[in-house]
């Protein structure tokens, strides 16, 4: 068990990292986002209540979400490392799929 906001990820070892229902409480994004693309991980699936769809920043403060990112501002960390390989809408939680690039 580990605290996202404050712990390393330096000792995960793993080939896909899966985060369904994490990502609307990590409180630096883009920074964990950094951390997540920096471990050698061949594939990332996730899930997020993006802005777009989930808009009303009191419901989502009420539900303890400590991030609130669009679109815009989640893919870029993650695209420097990995290309998104799938993209899709279930009930409002957005689902990206994430493929390492070759280097």
């Amino acid at each position: 068990v580990l605290d996202l906001n404050r712990d390393s990820l330096a000792e995960i070892r793993a080939d896909i990292g899966f985060l369904s229902g994490v990502l609307e409480y990590i409180a630096d994004v883009p920074t964990f986002a950094r951390k997540l693309t920096a471990l050698p991980l061949r594939q990332i699936i996730l899930s997020y209540c993006m802005l777009e769809k989930h808009g009303d920043l009191q419901a989502r403060r009420n539900l303890n979400w400590a991030s609130h990112e669009s679109i815009f501002t989640l893919l870029p960390p993650f695209l420097k490392r990995y290309h998104l390989s799938a993209l899709d809408d279930v009930n409002g939680n957005t689902i990206l799929v994430f493929e390492r690039k070759e280097e």
